[in-house]
Parts: structure tokens; C-alpha cells; sequence
């Protein structure tokens, strides 16, 4: 497999709460629209302490033998949405929270196996990756979600700016 390019979108922001919530539905391919056979591939976590938190393990031990991936999905998406809104009672409901996505190109002929073995072997690089205007700002929540499930691997990550 050759390196992979990067098209990085800045951060933005939302328009109200509904937009963000919205939004966490797509990320965790709530709507039929946006599930597919590969949205069980798709990787979520939540930086704790410092350390990324792989959230679909966690919510795994949890449910125990009744895991499902489309329940998981429904249950991570509300406990972010609590989190997000418990984290915003000190500021302005959504208008510190800011989200980013950068595409990865791995190319024609790169697989689905080999992609994923890529993305397991270096998640963590993958995450941390951050355009110096990301790197500079303040953060007080993050939240990563790794959509494999599209044409084209792409990582969205929230993030909640402290008021200034």
C-alpha cells in the first residue's frame, strides 16, 4: 500500500443545538441512510486523562453478549450528547463546540482489508494528527469517530473550546 494523502477541512461550528445533534447522528450512522455493511468497521473515541478511550470497547464489556453494533451506536450517540451538554452548562449552549474532518486518500488500489490493518496499526497517529490552527486552541473535550464505511476513510473529531 503506498502512503496515504490528507485533505484536511478546518474546524467549524454549529449553528444551533439541533445542528450538532444532527450531526451526532450522522457520525454514529444512525439514519439508514448513511449505514452500510462496513458502519460495524468504524472506530469512536473519546480522549480521557490524556489517553485516547477506544468507545465501542467500553459500551462492549457493558452489553456483554447482547452487543450489537447498531445499539452501541444509539447508546454512544446519547451519552455524547449528555456528555457535550453536561460540559456546556458553564458556556453557551454549542457555540464552543467546534468539529473537524480530514479525508485520507490510500489510493485505486488499496483494499478494504489493507486499510483497515492500517488504520488499527496507526490509530493513534491518525488521531493525534493536527494542523497547527487545531493544535494551538484550547480544548476541553474531544471526541474522534473513523468512518470506514465511505468511499473515502475520513476522521471526524469534535471538540469543546473553554469561553474565553
Amino acid at each position: 500500500m503506498q502512503d496515504i494523502d490528507i485533505c484536511y477541512n478546518e474546524a467549524i461550528g454549529f449553528s444551533s443545538i439541533g445542528h450538532f445533534e444532527n450531526f451526532t447522528k450522522y457520525l454514529f450512522n444512525i439514519s439508514q441512510k448513511h449505514e452500510n455493511e462496513q458502519t460495524k468497521h468504524n472506530l469512536y473515541f473519546c480522549l480521557e486523562n490524556g489517553e485516547y478511550k477506544n468507545i465501542k470497547e467500553a459500551i462492549q464489556v457493558e452489553f456483554g453478549k447482547n452487543y450489537d453494533d447498531r445499539k452501541f451506536r444509539e447508546v454512544a450517540q446519547k451519552r455524547l450528547l449528555q456528555s457535550v451538554k453536561t460540559l456546556q452548562k458553564p458556556y453557551t449552549p454549542y457555540t464552543q463546540i467546534k468539529s473537524d474532518i480530514f479525508y485520507m486518500n490510500f489510493g485505486v488500489e488499496s483494499t478494504f482489508d489493507e486499510i483497515h490493518q492500517f488504520v488499527a496499526n496507526n490509530i493513534q497517529d491518525i488521531i493525534n494528527f493536527q494542523p497547527d490552527e487545531v493544535k494551538s486552541m484550547r480544548k476541553i473535550f474531544v471526541f474522534s469517530a473513523l468512518h470506514l464505511n465511505q468511499a473515502t476513510p475520513h476522521l471526524h473529531r469534535l471538540f469543546v473550546l473553554p469561553k474565553e
